[in-house]
């Protein structure tokens, strides 16, 4: 259980971040005092039981709740669209984005890479060799990362009965 008036951090199905002060645990909801948006009403089913960002290999991120987990597959519920069946052959942790010195960007994983030339897999184009003369940049920021995750939900508050 939280204990009233501690702040903590909250990690929503939809990859939102609420901190603030525990005011009061119901079964179903908690309430915190947030610094600047005041007195929330956080329902337990919108808190991040494994909260995760996946980048697909044509570049796509997919911040989620993960429900399941096959060697095939992954089922994540996703707070726009609902619940999502991601093949594993479709993650990718080596995305990039090559922007070429016309302008044009391909976006996606790369396969192999050398001093002179990247190839990459891109869900449109197929696989390209770009040769590292005709980029402007190659942006290797885009990585899969996996976001921290909540303890377990904490079991019911019951009241005492009055007697």
């Amino acid at each position: 259980m939280i204990k009233p008036s501690e702040k903590r951090e909250f990690l929503l199905s939809n990859g939102e971040r609420i901190f603030g002060k525990v005011l009061y645990e119901a079964s179903d909801t908690i309430y915190i005092e947030h610094a600047t948006l005041g007195v929330l009403t956080l329902p337990r089913a919108q808190i991040a039981k494994r909260l995760v960002e996946l980048i697909l290999i044509n570049g796509d991120r997919i911040v989620g709740d993960v429900v399941a987990e096959t060697p095939e597959c992954l089922f994540v519920r996703h707070a726009s669209l609902g619940m999502l069946t991601v093949p594993q052959t479709q993650r990718s942790t080596r995305v990039v984005e090559a922007i070429l010195k016309d302008g044009d960007r391909i976006l996606g994983e790369v396969l192999a890479e050398t001093d002179t030339y990247t190839v990459i897999r891109s869900a449109t184009l197929g696989t390209v060799t770009v040769q590292h003369q005709q980029l402007t940049m190659l942006n290797r920021k885009i990585e899969q990362i996996t976001l921290k995750t909540l303890p377990p939900a904490p079991p019911a508050i019951e009241d005492k009965p009055s007697g």
